[in-house]
C-alpha cells in the first residue's frame, strides 16, 4: 500500500481537501471529462479521535488552576469559563447587557471570532447555541468585580 503524501498538513485538513477534490473529480467523470477519478485510489489519513488523547482536569487540577486565575484582572471570565464550559468564542462574545448578576443569568446570543486577523461578531454555531445559562453565586461575585473594574 502506498504511503500518503504529507505536506505538513493535519490529517483533518488532508481529509477535508480529499472530500472536495473527490467530489470535483466525480463530477468530471459524470460530465465525461474523465474516465475514472484519480481520487478513488488516494490514501487518506485516519483522524485520531479527541477522546483518545483528551485529558479532563480533576477537581484538584481545576482548583489549582483557579487559584492562579483568581489573581488575574480578568478572573471573572476565567471563573465563567471554568463553571459553564462555554466555548472561547462565546466567552469573547459576552457583553454586559447579556448578564443579569442579580438573578444569576447569562444569555448567550452570539460569539466573537477572528477572521483574517480581526475580531468580528458572529451569530454562533447554531440556533441551539443561543441559550440561557444559570450562574452560581461565586461566578456572579467574580463577574461583578470584573464589571466594576471595566466600567
Amino acid at each position: 500500500m502506498p504511503k500518503p503524501y504529507n505536506p505538513g498538513l493535519s490529517a483533518k485538513t488532508v481529509r477535508n481537501v480529499h472530500v472536495v477534490m473527490s467530489k470535483a473529480l466525480r463530477d468530471a467523470v459524470t460530465w465525461g471529462y474523465l474516465h475514472t477519478s484519480p481520487a478513488e485510489h488516494a490514501v487518506v489519513p485516519k483522524i485520531r479521535r479527541l477522546s483518545d488523547s483528551r485529558h479532563v482536569w480533576t477537581v484538584e487540577e481545576l482548583g489549582r488552576w483557579l487559584d492562579g486565575a483568581l489573581e488575574d484582572r480578568f478572573a471573572g471570565m476565567w471563573v465563567l469559563a471554568a463553571t459553564t464550559g462555554m466555548r472561547r468564542s462565546e466567552l469573547a462574545g459576552v457583553r454586559r447587557e447579556m448578564l443579569d448578576l442579580e438573578t444569576g443569568c447569562l444569555r448567550v446570543e452570539g460569539t466573537r471570532v477572528v477572521v483574517a486577523g480581526r475580531a468580528q461578531e458572529s451569530d454562533g454555531k447554531s440556533a441551539a447555541s443561543r441559550r440561557g445559562i444559570s450562574l452560581d453565586s461565586f461566578t456572579c461575585g467574580e463577574l461583578r468585580k470584573l464589571v466594576d473594574v471595566l466600567v
